[in-house]
Formats: C-alpha cells, structure tokens, sequence
C-alpha cells in the first residue's frame, strides 16, 4: 500500500486477544495482563463470546481491596465497543475519540452479534502505524 492510501483495521490491529473467564479472580486477571504485557483484557462467557473488558485502570480501582474476593465479572466494564476488521483506521480513530476508549475490540461475525473477539486496534497502534 502506497503511504496517504487510507487503511483498514485488519492492518493494524493486534490479531489474538488475551482473554479471562468471568470467573476469574482478579489476582489472576492482573497475573494475566502482567505476563502478557497487555494494558487490556477481554472477559469471555462460557460460548468464548466477549461480554466485557479490563484494563488497568479498572484494576487500578480496586487497589487496597482483597483481589482474592473479586472476580473479573464484579469489576468489568459490560460492554465492548467493537468495528469491523474491514473498517477504515480513521473510523476507529474517530470512535476512540467519541467513545473516549484507547482500544476497540474486534469481533468475528460482528453483524450476525456473534462476539467472539479476533483482535485489537488501541491507540499505541494507531500512533505507531503513522511513522511506519
């Protein structure tokens, strides 16, 4: 792709996603994020189907608080802002900013509401794609 070409969000975006159970503890939803040194995690119900996020603020929240006694479903945020992997950078770009989120979660089949997630686009992303 020639550079000003306009570009998708599977170009950028982080194929994988780390994932927790609702049921998670969050000692293990920090053990998680820390060895995969990731700032977010996508919590997936029973089907692997994304039903809420945890970043480190989140977690950042509840510091001082037995981590034992939490689990991901007590402090995730329940709803996932999601775009197409087809969508245009800039799209993604504009919904960060409205929703004020520094990731979009990208999920597979998004029109059918199925919400398996496939990947992530953050912020990081989108900053480091524009010197490449």
């Amino acid at each position: 792709m020639a550079k000003g070409e306009p570009k998708i969000v599977r170009e950028v975006m982080h194929r994988g996603v780390v994932t927790v159970d609702l049921d998670t503890s969050i000692r293990d939803v920090v053990k998680t994020m820390v060895d995969n040194s990731v700032h977010t995690v996508v919590v997936v119900d029973e089907g692997a189907q994304a039903c809420g996020v945890i970043t480190k603020v989140d977690v950042l929240k509840h510091y001082g608080k037995d981590v034992d006694k939490l689990t991901a479903e007590d402090i995730m945020t329940p709803r996932i802002i999601s775009i197409s992997a087809e969508a245009l950078v800039s799209e993604a770009v504009g919904m960060m900013q409205v929703k004020k989120v520094h990731q979009l979660i990208i999920v597979k089949d998004e029109a059918a509401q199925r919400r398996r997630p496939i990947g992530i686009i953050s912020v990081s992303d989108v900053v480091e794609d524009m010197v490449k």
